[in-house]
Order: structure tokens, then sequence, then C-alpha cells
């Protein structure tokens, strides 16, 4: 009778000791997936910045120079659409303009690319898009009239990935 006795508390024993490391397993292995609110909040913030800001409310010192130079003429323009107004006349200039104004925006741990028509105007890749766990695009269109003859219409995508 002794012998069964001992058996069972054994057996017992192995059990709770199988539930107790499983347990520790499974609350000190941690799954490594990528958070997507932030990177999608990150990529419409990024839109937002730059389809919010109005040229002159802007204190970039950067766009100060370039609006004193004369190089930019209507203040009234927000980011987005003095880049696509650049782009439209010299495309090296949006993207002179893109890259001074928004030099190392983008966390470290994050990449990015705006493109007009397919055409990027600016990156800041710290890692290679086909590697991204988690990518979100953020579009718009502008358009704007270089005289009252020509009307032109781009499409705006930013990428940004983790």
């Amino acid at each position: 009778m002794k012998k069964r006795g001992f058996f069972y508390v054994v057996d017992a024993f192995v059990a709770v000791s199988i539930l107790i490391v499983t347990l520790l397993l499974m609350y000190n292995t941690s799954l490594n997936k990528p958070v997507e609110a932030q990177t999608s909040t990150l990529s419409f913030d990024f839109m937002e910045l730059l389809s919010g800001t109005i040229i002159a409310e802007s204190s970039s010192t950067y766009i100060n120079e370039l609006r004193d130079q004369g190089v930019i003429k209507h203040t009234d323009l927000t980011l987005l659409e003095q880049a696509v107004e650049f782009y439209n006349s010299n495309p090296s200039l949006a993207i002179e303009f893109l890259n001074g104004t928004f030099q190392d925006i983008l966390p470290p741990q994050y990449s990015g690319i705006i493109e007009i028509d397919d055409y990027v105007v600016y990156s800041q890749i710290n890692k290679p898009e086909d590697q991204a766990d988690i990518l979100i695009p953020a579009k718009r269109i502008v358009f704007g009239v270089d005289d009252p003859q020509n009307i032109y219409v781009y499409t705006v995508l930013i990428k940004v990935w983790e």
C-alpha cells in the first residue's frame, strides 16, 4: 500500500513540474512581432507634416534660406506642394529640397521613402524594403498650375517600414 501512495505523489510531482516548466517557458519567450500601429502612425504623421505645414509658417533655416534666395516664390504652399512644384520644374531640386528639409527625420529603427509618380525624391533607408517586417504606405494626389494653360497632377507616395 505504501508503494502505491509513493507513486501517486511522484506522479503528481512530475505533472506539476511539467506545468511549471511550460508556464515559465511561455512567459519568458517573447514573440518578436512588430507593432503595426507605430509604423502606421509614423507614416501618416509624416504625410500630414508634409501636407499640413505651410512654408510661411516653417521655422526651418534651410527653407528660410531658399525663400531669401528667391528659390521659393510662393510661401502660401505646403511643403508637399512646394516639393511637387520643384519636381515639376526640376526633379533634382525636389530631391535637394526634401533632403535639406527632412534630414534624418525618421527614428533609427525605421526606413522610409517619398516617391512622386514612382520617382524617389527622398530616402532614409536603414533596412532594405524587401526585408521589412511592416511597410505602411500613405498616398496623396497633388496638383498645381504652372500657368493658366498648364495644370499638373502627381501622386505622392510615402512608405515607412520597420
